[in-house]
C-alpha cells in the first residue's frame, strides 16, 4: 500500500487525465516500499526548500532494475509554466545522463495548493546527442541522481 502522500500524487495525476498518466502512476506504484518513503521524504524536502527560500530544488532517482528514473522539480515565487519548462528540460538532460530508457518528471509549486501541478513522461529511444552531451557537462556536480 503506498504512503497517503504518494496515494494523493497518483489521485492528482488521474484527475488531471493527460495521456500517459497511467504509466507515470505504475512506475511510481513499482517502486519498493523503502524506495516509496524515500520518494516522499525528497518529494517533500524539495517542495520545502522552495517554500522557505523560494528557489527551484530538484531530486531526482533512478532504478536500474526497471530501467527508470524520475526527478521531482520544485518552485515558488516562478510562473508555473517556467516552471514545467525547467522540469521538462531537467528531465531530458537526466534521462539522457543516465541512458534511462523511460523518465518521469513532476513539477511541484510549494505556492499552489496540491502536490503535483506538471508532469512529463519520456520514453524516446537513447541516441548520442552532441547538445545533450554539453548539457549533461554542465550539470551541477554536488548533486548526484539517488537509488
Amino acid at each position: 500500500m503506498p504512503p497517503g502522500q504518494l496515494r494523493q500524487i497518483i489521485a492528482e495525476l488521474e484527475a488531471q487525465h493527460h495521456e500517459g498518466y497511467v504509466q507515470v502512476a505504475c512506475h511510481l506504484l513499482d517502486m519498493s516500499g523503502d524506495a516509496r518513503k524515500k520518494f516522499v521524504k525528497y518529494f517533500d524536502r524539495a517542495r520545502e526548500g522552495s517554500r522557505r527560500d523560494g528557489r527551484e530544488h530538484s531530486v531526482a532517482m533512478l532504478f536500474p532494475e526497471a530501467d527508470f528514473g524520475l526527478c521531482v522539480w520544485s518552485g515558488a515565487r516562478i510562473s508555473l509554466p517556467v516552471l514545467a519548462q525547467h522540469m521538462e528540460s531537467y528531465c531530458a538532460v537526466k534521462k539522457y545522463e543516465t541512458k534511462s530508457s523511460n523518465w518521469v518528471g513532476l513539477a511541484t509549486h510549494a505556492d499552489l495548493r496540491g502536490l503535483v501541478h506538471a508532469w512529463n513522461l519520456r520514453t524516446d529511444p537513447w541516441e548520442h546527442d552532441a547538445k545533450m552531451e554539453e548539457a549533461v557537462s554542465k550539470l551541477p556536480r554536488g548533486g548526484k541522481t539517488r537509488t
